[in-house]
C-alpha cells in the first residue's frame, strides 16, 4: 500500500502567491514594529521636551531667588554702614 503523502502538492501558481503573502506578511509585521519604536520615540522626544521646559523653569526660578537675595543682602549692608557712620 502506497503512502499518503502529507504535504499537499502546489502548483506554480499557489507557491508564487504563496511566497507573496509570506513576504506580506513579514512587511506588515516590520512596518508595525517600526510604528511602534517611531510611537515609542515621539513618546521620549515629548517627555524630553517637558522635562527640558520644568528644568528652564527651575533655573528661572533659581535666578530670581538669588536676585532678590542679593537685592536683600545689599539693603541690609546699606542699613548697617549708614549705622556705623552714626556711631
Amino acid at each position: 500500500m502506497k503512502r499518503k503523502n502529507k504535504t499537499p502538492t502546489l502548483s506554480t501558481e499557489q507557491r508564487e502567491l504563496t511566497r507573496m503573502a509570506q513576504r506580506a506578511r513579514r512587511l506588515a509585521k516590520e512596518a508595525r514594529t517600526k510604528a511602534q519604536l517611531a510611537t515609542v520615540a515621539w513618546k521620549n522626544a515629548r517627555d524630553a521636551v517637558g522635562e527640558a521646559k520644568r528644568a528652564a523653569k527651575r533655573a528661572r526660578k533659581a535666578a530670581e531667588d538669588a536676585e532678590t537675595s542679593f537685592k536683600r543682602a545689599m539693603v541690609t549692608r546699606k542699613k548697617k554702614r549708614k549705622k556705623d557712620k552714626k556711631k
